[in-house]
């Protein structure tokens, strides 16, 4: 198996694109949108974690919502990494409880 250079991959996965919209390679149109994605995103702060950070830091400045309202939300995040196979369960539960233990001074 041939290893790319982390400076090859984004040029490859644009070859490979290129070969399967022009019929050469036979995929399924959610693998295509999701190259494209991955093509668009490559080298960006558009990553899945990055979101998720940026919902964590909004919820600590959410004083005024009830805990419950940025417990519901956070956990709304992380079921989204999830299903996107961006972190496992146990992780998720991890990242739920530290910002819980934190929010409810546990620390």
């Amino acid at each position: 198996m041939n290893r790319l250079a982390k400076e090859d991959v984004l040029p490859s996965l644009k070859e490979l694109l290129k070969r399967i919209e022009q019929g050469e390679k036979d995929v399924l149109a959610y693998q295509k949108d999701a190259l494209k994605q991955v093509i668009e995103q490559y080298g960006t702060k558009e990553r899945p974690m990055s979101a998720y950070m940026a919902l964590e830091n909004w919820l600590i400045e959410q004083h005024d919502k009830p805990i419950e309202i940025r417990s519901a939300m956070l956990w709304g995040g992380l079921w989204i990494m999830e299903k996107m196979g961006c972190i496992d369960f146990d992780k998720m539960r991890v990242l739920y409880g530290e910002f819980m233990s934190q929010k409810m001074n546990l620390r």
